[in-house]
């Protein structure tokens, strides 16, 4: 059997996501940041924990300044388009 370096703890943790060098390249640092926030919020056991309950309000935030961003570049694609 093969040894492993890792502690109990630590081999029994999800699977946490793996950013492609795609992703890195295209996703915002808000898109990155909501993953990371995401991922956080599933290890939390207690979705009364106060840690949780700020997560969640961090991941709002974060998704609306990434609409914010995806209208704006909507917006920007519609302007150009028209000017064409």
């Amino acid at each position: 059997m093969k040894s492993s370096k890792l502690s109990g703890a630590a081999r029994n943790r999800p699977m946490k996501h793996r950013f492609t060098i795609q992703q890195l390249q295209d996703w915002s640092d808000a898109e990155i940041l909501r993953m990371l926030v995401t991922e956080r919020m599933n290890s939390v056991s207690n979705a009364n924990a106060p840690l949780y309950q700020r997560l969640k309000e961090v991941r709002a935030n974060l998704e609306r300044q990434i609409a914010q961003e995806e209208a704006e570049a909507r917006q920007e694609t519609d302007v150009e388009s028209q000017v064409s």
